[in-house]
């Protein structure tokens, strides 16, 4: 055989094995891109399926048209005597609201299941129901007022919509036999008392939206003795743990009598002297973290700090001056209320990044702000 004809044969075989190859890789393309589109489907399908089909709400509850003409808010329990109710539909529009105290010591409800119509649940609306044991959440909820199931004793799990962002005051204060709690993805505020004295709670996820936690939110929810929180968080209330198991348990303290539960500082050691830096890694200083440190004269606040809380440093007497980092972006309210001595400030960053500073209520009148600077 000579040598053009193998050459020609070597040559057609690499051609047709290429082609081969590029047909196969083609066709395995076309198939993962099936797959794809069918598990997409299947999951577009599943969670279509998973939505609450609208249907009326129970006979005999009371509704007000809203000022829109379009849709319904709930105002009461009316001549209803179910004792399991449905709020979505009445006369074929939908409820978008549950009104002020609508149900409020009602004994006659367990359970409560909204459409996901609704959007808001008022104030009181379901506070001292003492028989409610249960309640189901509609998809479109963004806001759970204050009190709105404040001693409701039976409620014993609770799980948040993805759209809520405010669950308000004392919202669940009092639910005693509350066990879990699922937070949304889009929470961002948990108000002051929010679950206080929720003393069976054992277990809550805290999504990466949180931004605040208030006064006294989970106080002395004495069975919660892990707290995981996500590293977003901007502002705190004070004492917001209180009386939890996580927070009487003296190993989640400090060496030097701190409180902490991650980056953020909930309680600075008692009986300070006159000078403290705070240690490196605090992403936020609580709400009255520091009150009443009256031997402390200087204290340094180190790099990273994001956020300083209302009256973190309240009634520090003795206080003369602070190094502040230019990392922070908030001052809550007045964190330096009755510091009665502060004569200096020692920011770190320019005198264009102070006031980029988000600090409505704190005019430190007759404090000198040194910029670029730190204390000799």
């Amino acid at each position: 055989m000579s040598k053009k004809k193998k050459f020609w044969i070597i040559f057609v075989s690499v051609f047709v094995v290429i082609a081969i190859v590029i047909v196969a890789i083609v066709l395995i393309k076309k198939l993962k891109k099936n797959d794809t589109a069918n598990s997409e489907e299947a999951t577009t399908e599943a969670a279509e399926s998973e939505k609450k089909e609208p249907r009326p709400s129970t006979n005999g509850l009371e509704f007000e048209l809203n000022e829109d003409g379009k849709s319904y808010i709930c105002t009461g329990f009316g001549t209803c005597t179910e004792t399991n109710i449905v709020i979505d539909l009445y006369n074929n529009l939908p409820v978008t609201a549950i009104s002020r105290g609508a149900f409020g010591k009602n004994d006659t409800i367990a359970s409560v299941e909204l459409g996901d119509f609704v959007e808001t649940i008022g104030e009181f609306s379901f506070s001292g129901c003492k028989n409610l044991g249960s309640v189901s959440f509609g998809e479109g909820l963004k806001i759970i007022e204050d009190y709105a199931f404040g001693a409701c004793k039976k409620l014993d799990s609770i799980v948040i919509p993805d759209k809520v962002t405010d669950i308000c005051f004392g919202a669940f204060e009092g639910c005693e036999s509350i066990k879990s709690v699922k937070l949304g993805r889009s929470v961002k505020n948990i108000g002051n008392g929010a679950f206080l004295k929720c003393t069976n709670l054992e277990t809550v996820n805290f999504p990466d939206s949180l931004r605040f936690i208030d006064t006294s939110a989970f106080g002395y929810c004495e069975n919660l003795s892990v707290i995981a929180l996500p590293d977003k968080i901007e502002n705190l209330g004070d004492s917001p743990f209180f009386g939890t198991a996580y927070y009487n348990d003296p190993e989640n303290w400090e060496e030097d009598g701190s409180f902490y539960i991650g980056a953020y500082l909930f309680a600075a050691p008692k009986d300070l002297e006159e000078y403290y830096k705070i240690k490196e890694g605090t992403r936020v200083i609580a709400s009255h973290a520091f009150t009443n440190q009256e031997k402390l004269k200087s204290i340094v606040i180190p790099d990273g700090v994001v956020g300083i809380s209302n009256g973190a440093f309240t009634f520090c007497g003795n206080l003369q001056s602070v190094v502040i980092p230019k990392s922070v972006r908030l001052f809550y309210m007045n964190p330096f209320m009755f510091c009665d001595s502060l004569t200096d400030i020692y920011y770190t960053g320019s005198e264009r990044e102070w006031g980029k500073i988000d600090k409505e209520y704190f005019n430190p009148v007759g404090v000198n702000i040194h910029f670029n600077s730190k204390p000799q």
